[in-house]
């Protein structure tokens, strides 16, 4: 496909056969704390419940986030979701994935709220001559509010023993 960047975050899953196959490429891993990438999940599949059911994305939502059982919130059954568990599990090994598949050498974690402070840095590890044009990159403007988080306190808990792992590790490789 001639392509100079791909970018999408199913590739994850199959990062280490990218790794191997293309061994000048590098890869940038973008990542936010386990609660903003919930919320805005749960946000996004709420605001468009048809993916949820849609031929084509259920089997790889059912893939990414595991069997529909031991809900801790009846509302997310209700509106077709996942347990807070698999969201969170899928979190960890989406990124678990990607640092164990790809070299550190080829490889720029970044947190999402310093993409645009970190443009730079960036294009130097990409080997690109000038700074690239950023702005806000997920601008999608979501009605539904945060009530799922009404229990923050069990969020939060679960995140740490989920994900609390892979949450070091990035924060020790984020530039």
């Amino acid at each position: 496909w001639y392509l100079d960047i791909e970018s999408s975050h199913l590739l994850a899953h199959v990062s280490k056969e990218l790794s191997k196959v293309f061994p000048r490429s590098k890869f940038i891993l973008t990542v936010r704390n386990p609660k903003s990438w919930l919320e805005s999940v749960l946000r996004w599949e709420l605001t468009n419940p048809h993916f949820l059911v849609s031929p084509l994305w259920k089997p790889i939502l059912d893939f990414y986030y595991g069997p529909k059982e031991g809900y801790q919130f009846p509302w997310m059954a209700e509106n077709n979701l996942y347990p807070i568990d698999n969201y969170l599990r899928a979190w960890r090994d989406h990124n678990r994935c990607v640092l164990d598949s790809v070299p550190p050498d080829r490889l720029l974690v970044i947190w999402t709220k310093d993409l645009s402070s970190k443009a730079g840095r960036i294009a130097n590890f990409a080997g690109i001559d000038q700074e690239p044009h950023t702005d806000r990159h997920n601008s999608s403007d979501h009605s539904v509010q945060p009530f799922w988080l009404s229990d923050e306190a069990y969020v939060e808990e679960r995140s740490k023993e989920i994900c609390g792992e892979v949450m070091e590790e990035l924060e020790k490789r984020a530039v």
